[in-house]
């Protein structure tokens, strides 16, 4: 009987990447030669985005969730969904930064906003927000990104609230410290 080969996290990842690259493939003809392409036309077909959504979707997303919590430990809903859908949680970010910047650094600091909040989720200390580092926010408090982090984590569940409330701070700091000095 052969011996099965040793897993180790390097194979793993290199599977998972190509399994991954698999699935979205460059090309929209890579994509129609998946093996998965014709279940989910199926899927498709019925018209009907409930049930693809749990058909298709929940259950892989359910892995890939279980999968994360159980390597990192972390018990925090809005870290998890940072790591299951980066890009949504980037892209609202830098958007936000750019609004309050302008285009410089924003995806920077949306990026270290987002790493600050994983790491600390997953016990590391706060880190302070340095406004003079380019990569930081210019100005709020660390939790006061947060916070915001938090309600857009929300606003992924239909509650708005904490997101207004946020974006209402975020927002009054950023006016005042905008404001000419009289």
């Amino acid at each position: 009987m052969d011996k099965m080969p040793e897993i180790t996290k390097e194979s793993l990842a290199g599977t998972l990447t190509t399994l991954l690259s698999s699935l979205s493939g460059d090309s929209d003809r890579e994509a129609r030669n998946h093996p998965a392409y014709q279940s989910i036309r199926l899927l498709v077909g019925s018209n009907d985005p409930e049930s693809f959504r749990f058909a298709a979707r929940y259950h892989m997303d359910r892995v890939f969730e279980v999968a994360v919590q159980d390597e990192t430990g972390l018990k925090d809903r809005c870290a998890l969904a940072i790591w299951l859908d980066w890009e949504f949680f980037e892209r609202f970010l830098s958007e936000t930064c750019r609004t309050f910047y302008g285009f410089a650094c924003s995806v920077d600091r949306a990026r270290w906003i987002l790493n600050s909040y994983v790491k600390t989720a997953a016990g590391s200390a706060v880190p302070a927000c340095d406004h003079e580092k380019y990569w930081c926010p210019r100005f709020g408090t660390t939790e006061e990104w947060f916070a915001l982090v938090k309600g857009i984590h929300g606003l992924r569940h239909g509650r708005f609230a904490d997101f207004a409330m946020a974006w209402s701070a975020l927002s009054e700091i950023h006016a005042a410290k905008s404001s000419p000095k009289a």
